[in-house]
């Protein structure tokens, strides 16, 4: 969760001084208080500060303030995979920014990267297709900060390799790390999440030395820093586990997957979706390791975690996949038929954009 567009404060000038109203000071006030809640994942009080901000902001008719507000409140829906009220929310602040603020508000690019990655991971391809098209159109028009160009950057990387546009991702997240090198440093904790997502790309395309160091730099940065995301870090630990998986590293990946299962076990509900990709990836161990009814029983529960969210979703149907390969070693072969049979179905009516469906896109971009 990247800290929110501070608003643009309404002034008055007496005597040579500033002077801001009491209701600006107060959403000011809000709006960082709420920022730091979300930034270490104390959600249900960055939901409460947000919406408190939200009602003042209406009231002193600032919409457009409001609106960036709202893309807040949608971010925070969609770590928790509440897809419909995190869809809600992005609309109504984008519809705000586009009424009542500039017209190449920057804000609108980062509610439209979110909105976009939203039906990325919802498997609504070609609504996100437009979206994404859309903000690439506005970023171009609109004066970015640093901060803003970085979060734009790393969600365009994203979706280039979904679409299987890998080229094109390298070329978007190399720039976003130049930028951030030559702003803070390469060992600075500020979007050092950039690491992460890069590494994660890396792996899908099995390009497994660059995912370990990357993966292994993002964990030594926040080793050294006290706080931070929790969750990232815990899909970092869990996405080095599945690289050793995949390079046969065996003890090294069951130590990463036993710091990434303390995290989320003790907080399974934080970023449910998260949580269920490191289940495939633990699933994917036992199968390596050929310990079949394990791998079943860390699939089920991904899946059903899926379902339950997403519905019948192409991140459901792999999970599927997976889950039959187990059920087939177990001789359940009727069961990983069915399980075939409907994730085939869903991918077929999943048509769009993207080259490969069976990527795990909840891999990317969702911290």
């Amino acid at each position: 969760m990247t800290p929110g567009v501070l608003s643009v404060f309404t002034c008055f000038l007496f005597a040579g001084n500033i002077h801001f109203p009491a209701n600006v000071i107060q959403a000011n006030s809000l709006q960082t208080e709420a920022s730091y809640a979300a930034k270490a994942e104390h959600y249900d009080n960055a939901l409460k500060l947000y919406t408190q901000e939200l009602n003042l902001l209406l009231a002193s008719g600032r919409r457009a303030d409001a609106g960036a507000v709202y893309v807040e409140l949608a971010q925070i829906s969609h770590i928790r995979g509440a897809f419909p009220a995190a869809e809600a929310a992005y609309k109504h602040g984008l519809d705000l920014l586009k009424r009542y603020g500039p017209r190449d508000d920057s804000r609108l690019v980062g509610g439209m990267d979110g909105l976009g990655w939203l039906y990325v991971t919802w498997g609504r391809n070609f609504e996100a297709s437009r979206l994404m098209e859309e903000s690439r159109l506005l970023a171009e028009r609109a004066e970015l900060s640093s901060n803003a160009l970085l979060d734009h950057l790393d969600t365009q990387a994203a979706y280039f390799t979904v679409i299987g546009q890998y080229s094109e991702a390298q070329k978007e997240w190399k720039h976003a790390l130049d930028i951030r090198n030559a702003t803070w440093g390469p060992d600075s904790r500020e979007y050092a999440i950039l690491l992460l997502h890069f590494g994660q790309a890396s792996a899908l395309y099995h390009d497994y030395p660059n995912a370990e160091r990357m993966f292994r730099q993002y964990l030594d940065i926040e080793a050294r820093e006290s706080g931070g995301s929790l969750v990232s870090r815990a899909a970092a630990q869990a996405e080095l586990g599945h690289v050793y998986v995949q390079t046969r590293n065996f003890p090294e990946a069951q130590h990463w997957f036993d710091e990434a299962m303390r995290i989320f076990h003790g907080a399974p509900d934080t970023a449910p979706l998260i949580y269920s990709m490191a289940l495939c990836y633990v699933g994917d161990y036992y199968m390596a390791r050929g310990n079949w009814n394990a791998a079943e029983q860390q699939y089920r529960q991904a899946l059903s975690i899926r379902e339950k969210l997403l519905g019948d979703n192409h991140a459901a149907a792999a999970c599927m996949i997976s889950l039959s390969n187990a059920l087939k070693k177990l001789h359940l072969k009727h069961e990983a038929r069915q399980l075939v049979a409907r994730a085939n179905a869903i991918l077929s009516a999943e048509k769009g954009p993207f080259q490969d469906q069976t990527v795990d896109v909840l891999a990317l971009r969702n911290q």
